[in-house]
């Protein structure tokens, strides 16, 4: 009956991977012991063609498998084989469980990844909420107490300090509004063209006059505060000159201090010993007067 069929072994595939080497008197047993699946395929070592196991066994008559028994050789073969087979099969298992642990592994890490990124997004939005929340109590703080002027008008006091640092008003001093732009040009061209001078009070002289023509003018009363009309929305300067002390520190006797009509808390522009000309480089003669 041995030499009535041949005995060969075919590589067995499922879905373009190979399951394992078996021998073909094997292949109605793995079947039934569900090792095997029927859409499962090889080469039939006859015709040379593509046949799956059903098709196979459908093709043959199934008591001349039951009835061959290999050769006690082939029979050490078959164990051998079945082994293989049965390794591929645990090692096959093994590594699909390993990989439905790792990925089961990264979701779960991506999961709390997500809760915790949440949660951080939350405290971050409350924090922001309490810091703005702080902000706008600590502006309204700094704005409680001082004077804030209409839009169209800028406001301010020339407060010097005396000699023995007390703050004091100046009166009656005369002041000038300028477009900032024009006072710039204005400085820089007398710049080009200054003399070597030797005292402060002598440069001081020097870049007031003379100067270009003023929008406005205003004179400080008793308590040195100052209103100026503002008819367009801009960038400004307020000048003045003081020729003596007037019961201040030397050394502040001119003022070139910027301010912008635009901006949103209309503050007092003050005009002080803090931004009085020291240096006399067009840079940095021109000081901002909000504080």
């Amino acid at each position: 009956m041995n030499s009535a069929l041949p005995q060969k072994r075919v590589m067995v595939y499922r879905d373009g991977r190979a399951v394992g080497e078996v021998h073909q008197l094997q292949l109605e047993s793995l079947l039934a012991q569900g090792s095997l699946e029927p859409g499962d395929y090889f080469a039939d070592p006859e015709s040379g063609a593509t046949i799956t196991v059903l098709d196979f066994l459908d093709s043959k008559p199934r008591r001349a498998f039951r009835d061959v028994r290999p050769s006690e050789g082939d029979g050490q073969a078959e164990t051998a084989a079945e082994s293989r087979f049965e390794v591929v099969s645990v090692i096959g298992w093994v590594l699909f469980l390993i990989a439905i642990s790792g990925v089961a592994g990264a979701l779960y890490l991506v999961h709390q990844s997500q809760v915790e990124m949440a949660k951080l997004r939350g405290r971050i939005v409350f924090l922001e909420m309490g810091l703005a929340a702080k902000q706008a109590a600590y502006e309204g703080l700094q704005t409680a107490d001082r004077e804030v002027a209409d839009p169209d008008v800028v406001r301010g006091r020339l407060i010097l300090r005396d000699m023995s640092g007390h703050r004091v008003p100046v009166p009656a001093a005369k002041l000038l509004l300028f477009r900032r732009d024009v006072i710039e040009e204005y400085l820089w061209e007398k710049a080009k063209a200054a003399p070597a001078l030797e005292s402060d009070i002598a440069r001081a002289a020097y870049f007031a006059s003379p100067l270009p023509d003023a929008i406005a003018e205003a004179t400080t009363d008793r308590e040195g505060r100052y209103e100026f009309k503002i008819s367009e929305p801009g960038e400004y300067i307020i000048h003045t000159g003081i020729a003596s002390n007037v019961n201040a520190r030397p050394g502040a006797r001119l003022w070139f201090v910027a301010f912008d009509s635009r901006d949103p808390i209309n503050t007092p522009v003050d005009i002080t010993e803090t931004n009085g000309v020291v240096n006399f480089d067009p840079v940095f003669m021109v000081v901002g007067g909000r504080q």
